[in-house]
């Protein structure tokens, strides 16, 4: 997957990475490993923390270099990361304070993006119900799309009151779709945000204008 993304990078040019939760398989242990790997990337990378990621809040800060809930700014673009889960792995809704309040300082973004490990609307098998969270999502106006990764046998994306929901398969794990890939995502001049999600080792498998 490294290698693969650092040609997406070489050919066409990255922005950054996300890994969208499950870097690892409850062995907080193994997260250092997973960052010596992800250091390998020519692009700048950022992490979410999902169900599988089962560490302490203090460790997670200790080996990314920040915290749970996270967010930055590029161009006239946004990124919110939360975290959707906790030590023992619970299916959570993600801190509505800390979304409020993010999505407010960058209401005057021209796009936002989400990236929430665990679908905070019950359109998939593992998703949770968080009218709250879904609610501030939907009725926020440039929020653009939201990412989520723990349906790892979804691939697809999904819209509710006008707002893509999008899933990325998996990049590792012994479950999920038949493929390991990613997810492209591409803003052109006009702020018009197009993404498509790739099997590298075969063809592009869906795509979508949002």
């Amino acid at each position: 997957m490294m290698a693969w993304l650092n040609d997406e990078h070489r050919s066409k040019g990255l922005d950054f990475v996300v890994f969208n939760g499950d870097l690892i398989h409850n062995e907080p242990r193994l997260l250092p490993q997973v960052r010596e790997y992800y250091e390998r990337l020519e692009a700048p990378y950022f992490v979410t923390k999902g169900n599988h990621d089962m560490t302490t809040a203090s460790h997670w800060e200790e080996v990314w270099g920040y915290g749970e809930n996270h967010d930055f700014e590029q161009a006239d673009c946004a990124f919110l990361l939360g975290t959707t889960s906790n030590i023992d792995g619970d299916y959570l809704c993600v801190n509505v304070d800390w979304l409020e309040e993010r999505l407010s300082h960058y209401r005057n973004k021209r796009h936002i993006f989400a990236f929430l490990h665990i679908s905070q609307r019950k359109v998939t098998r593992y998703g949770v119900d968080c009218l709250e969270a879904s609610s501030l999502l939907e009725t926020t106006s440039n929020v653009a799309a939201v990412f989520h990764g723990h349906d790892h046998d979804v691939d697809g994306f999904m819209y509710a009151n006008e707002r893509a929901y999008l899933f990325d398969g998996h990049i590792g794990g012994d479950w999920g779709t038949n493929y390991r890939g990613y997810r492209i995502v591409e803003i052109d001049e006009e702020g018009n945000v197009g993404t498509y999600q790739c099997n590298p080792q075969a063809f592009i498998v869906n795509r979508a204008e949002l």
